[in-house]
Formats: structure tokens, C-alpha cells, sequence
């Protein structure tokens, strides 16, 4: 059963795109209408196709994120390059599409509750733009690189809006405007209901714009704000299914050896082994506890056991088998089983 708090689900499993809160589905509008799902899931976007979904009968979705909200998915990024400024002839960032949530029933093409966008940059990496209260403020992620999986959560609140990708608080880069406390300057319910564009943006723009080639995989919206970092590495090792759904939520699952954490590099750093528990220290603190009885048997078989079995006349010469602390190097012996 999904969270009441949750506004939004998206996780593109089948080529009919179900919201699940909702119960409805979205559409696909452009010139090719099939729809296009990546190996492994998720929405592949494209040059000549948006998404349009507007909930129950056409009232849009419930997400009730006037003041607190957040959201998560993952993104594939394509990086289309840079274009030509026409005036100076310097290179320019392409302005990309992702997600537009819009007010209901607006037919001015102009209201946009929240914008994300993503942009090239002159390093080849991409970086997102957030945009909120139709463009009364906005600020950009830091960069990150293309062609490779990331997963982004975002939260805002009456005041601070956060992104973090791949886990990691990024610094708000050029911020904009003045930072709106609510999402309810317009009427009707300016945030309590909204409609929802992927790879399209419904105020469009003037210049500089491309479709989104990327994939887009799992969207929520909720409409609490949730910067724990327990929540957000569940998203990302357990998958979204622990962050909706109450059956999962109560679930408590190390399945993993090393969890994901740093989201640049985790390291081993010492290993201790006092015969009751293996203990293991990473480069962030942590230290992992397992148990040290199926490596000791083994250990101990290698060392007492198999050497007598292979039945060899010559050890720790030239030829036969060399024993090393609990491991074997066979050569030049014939073993007979």
C-alpha cells in the first residue's frame, strides 16, 4: 500500500505508462508515438515525443506540495553538446527539458508550479536548473557526467531547497530571484493539484532548447520534506519500492555487504579478525561487522586437509604444490581424484 503522503509514482515497467497514485495513464504526444522503455527499465526519451499525464479525470494529481515536497528519480543524461552563440560566436549551454509540473487547468501556457531543466555546460558535463513558482526563483545542481546512471532527490521547503545527487548534498549554484515560502500564489490551489510534462516544458522557450535524449526511470513526489540520508540510500540500494510503499518501509534489509555511501569512492581501510567477528574499516568511519566462521573453516581445511588429500611427495620445491598461509599454488603434480 502506498504511503498516503505520496502524490506521484512513475516507475516505466511496461510501454503503458500507469501513474500509480492515480490509477491513470500518461500520454504520449509527438510525431512517434511509441512509447520507448531502455533495457532495464525506465522512460527513453526522445527527440520527437513528450509525456503529458493530468490524473483523474483530467483534475490533475492530488501532490498537495505547497510548501513541503519531495521528489527523486533516476536519469540517464545524454550530453547533446554546445551551440554557437549567433552574436558573439562564443560556445553556449543547451537547455534541455525533463519535468514540468503545471498548474491544472491553466490554459495560459505560462504558470509552471516546478521546472526542472537540464543544461550542457562548456566542461561536457550536464548540470539541472530548478525553477520554482513560475520562474520566481531558481538555482542549478552542481555538474555532474553524462552517459552514466545518477539518481537525483530534491526537497523544498518554506525555506531551503535542497538537491542532492547520487546521494551527496550539492552546493545551489547561481540562485535567482526571490525564494517563494509557498507554492500558492495562484489560483486555482497553486501546488495542491497539478499536471505533469516529461521532456517537454509548457511555458517553452525562446532559444537555446533541445529535446532530452536521456532515460528517466522511478519518479516520486511526496509532500513531506525527507533529507535523511537513511531515505535517500534506501532509494538508491533497495530501490523506490522502500520509500512508497509501507509493506517495504518496515522492512529493515542489509543484504550488502558495503553499502553504498560516499558517492565518490569507499574504501577498505583495515581488517581485524579476533576469531569472534571480522571486523571491517571503510575510509567514511563505518565499521562492518560479519561473521568469521566461514572463512576459518575453509582457512583451516586448506591448511590441515587438502595438501595431505592431493597426496603430494614435494612441497615448497620446484614443482608440486606451495602452501602460503591457507592457499594453494599447484604445478607440475598430477592429482588423481
Amino acid at each position: 500500500m502506498l504511503l498516503n503522503n505520496i502524490g506521484l509514482l512513475l516507475r516505466f515497467e511496461t510501454t503503458s505508462l500507469l501513474e500509480e497514485v492515480s490509477q491513470t495513464y500518461i500520454t504520449a504526444f509527438g510525431t512517434d508515438t511509441v512509447v520507448r522503455i531502455a533495457d532495464g527499465g525506465g522512460y527513453k526519451m526522445q527527440d520527437d515525443q513528450y509525456l503529458f499525464g493530468d490524473g483523474i479525470l483530467s483534475n490533475g494529481y492530488a501532490l498537495n506540495i505547497n510548501d513541503a515536497m519531495t521528489m527523486g528519480f533516476w536519469l540517464f543524461p545524454y550530453n547533446p553538446g554546445l551551440v554557437i552563440n549567433a552574436v558573439d560566436s562564443a560556445p553556449t549551454s543547451i537547455r534541455m527539458p525533463l519535468l514540468d509540473f503545471t498548474n491544472t487547468g491553466d490554459v495560459s501556457g505560462e504558470i509552471s508550479i516546478i521546472e526542472i531543466t537540464e543544461h550542457t555546460s562548456l566542461t561536457g558535463n550536464n548540470y539541472l536548473t530548478i525553477s520554482l513558482d513560475n520562474g520566481v526563483y531558481s538555482a542549478s545542481s552542481e555538474e555532474y557526467s553524462p552517459f552514466s546512471w545518477h539518481y537525483f532527490w530534491i526537497t523544498y521547503s518554506s525555506t531551503t531547497l535542497s538537491i542532492y545527487v547520487d546521494g551527496k548534498i550539492n552546493i545551489l549554484q547561481n540562485p535567482t530571484g526571490s525564494y517563494p515560502g509557498s507554492l500558492t500564489g495562484y489560483s486555482p490551489s497553486f501546488g495542491s493539484f497539478a499536471d505533469l510534462y516529461i521532456n517537454h516544458s509548457k511555458s517553452g522557450y525562446s532559444d537555446l532548447i533541445a529535446k532530452n535524449k536521456g532515460i528517466i526511470d522511478n519518479i516520486f513526489v511526496s509532500n513531506v520534506v525527507d533529507n535523511s540520508v537513511y531515505s535517500i540510500q534506501r532509494a538508491i540500494n533497495d530501490g523506490v519500492e522502500f520509500i512508497v510503499d509501507d509493506n517495504y518501509t518496515i522492512l529493515n534489509i542489509d543484504k550488502f555487504g558495503v553499502y553504498f555511501n560516499d558517492p565518490e569512492t569507499i574504501t577498505v581501510t583495515c581488517l581485524v579478525n579476533d576469531m569472534s567477528y571480522v571486523f571491517i574499516g571503510r575510509n567514511d568511519g563505518k565499521i562492518l561487522r560479519g561473521s568469521p566462521l566461514l572463512w576459518e573453516v575453509r582457512r583451516t581445511f586448506s591448511n590441515l586437509e587438502e595438501i595431505k588429500n592431493l597426496g603430494v611427495t614435494e612441497l615448497n620445491g620446484d614443482g608440486g604444490v606451495l602452501e602460503d598461509d591457507g592457499f594453494l599454488t599447484i604445478s607440475d603434480t598430477t592429482i588423481r581424484l
